[in-house]
């Protein structure tokens, strides 16, 4: 009795734990649905912002970018339960500093990022992470913050974000500053665009939507990568879970019939002692 007893608790906790990971599972298959609609909307955004740099760039040629202090934002995970998100943006920033030459400065933003970074590396800021796509704006304000601190003390940045790609899954370094360094061709014209701005403020402007959409983009990818690794790994987990409650589903059945057999003896034993008396 006692050992069936603890198989049921076993059971009623490994239920309650498995509602609690459907419930995360269900949450992170519906930002999943949200982030794609940003996405949608983030990356017409930018491919039509690029359009209008390589049309300028074209009749008015940005001047060359200044020697800049090297800079990467790595973009892991707030939370948990994601599978080795975290290890592989790890991986991949190990790839991205053996090519780096001289130093470079580091704003990890994602709090299981930063536990798993440990202190050894050349980290300049620790960021919190957005856990739903509401806080990245919140957390870009923060980032770029601490790009503007980072830009007083050592000039101009160039700046390179490492996150992981939402289609493939796979880490990649995409170079943000200096802006507009692979633009999509663009059809011959005889005559430059007609501007109503001088052509370096027009160009400061550009960068700056530029560069707020870019980092959007980035966050959503990101958010979106993280949470599809999450509803794979709950998947797996709750897998393992179901086949385990199954085992233990059938060693509760097997103890009750030998409990079934013990009081079926019990009274056969009992109704057979006063005969024999």
């Amino acid at each position: 009795m006692t050992q069936r007893r603890d198989v049921d608790h076993r059971l009623a906790a490994l239920g309650e734990i498995r509602g609690i990971m459907t419930s995360m599972k269900s949450l992170a298959l519906m930002e999943t649905h949200r982030l794609a609609r940003y996405l949608e909307t983030q990356r017409r955004v930018v491919s039509t912002l690029e359009s209008a740099a390589a049309d300028f760039v074209r009749f008015h040629p940005p001047p060359p970018a200044p020697t800049a202090c090297n800079t990467c934002v790595l973009i892991g995970s707030e939370r948990g339960f994601c599978g080795d998100f975290n290890e592989r943006v790890l991986a991949r920033y190990r790839q991205f500093a053996e090519g780096q030459t001289g130093d470079h400065r580091m704003i990890v933003v994602g709090r299981k990022l930063g536990l798993r970074l440990g202190d050894t590396a050349p980290v300049v800021t620790r960021l919190d992470g957005p856990m739903v796509a509401e806080e990245i704006p919140s957390v870009l304000a923060r980032l770029v913050e601490s790009l503007r601190q980072l830009q007083q003390a050592h000039g101009p940045l160039a700046l390179n974000v490492l996150h992981q790609d939402a289609d493939t899954l796979v880490p990649r370094a995409l170079s943000v500053l200096p802006p507009f360094q692979a633009l999509p061709p663009v059809p011959a014209r005889g005559y430059p665009p007609q501007l109503q701005l001088d052509p370096d403020q027009l160009f400061g402007e550009l960068v700056d939507h530029y560069l707020f959409a870019a980092l959007h983009g980035l966050f959503y990818t990101s958010l979106m990568a993280e949470n599809r690794q999450r509803i794979a790994h709950l998947e797996g987990a709750l897998k393992r879970m179901d086949e385990e409650l199954g085992q233990l589903a059938r060693q509760r059945n097997s103890l009750r019939q030998e409990e079934i057999t013990e009081e079926i003896e019990v009274i056969l034993l009992s109704s057979e002692a006063p005969a024999g008396e």
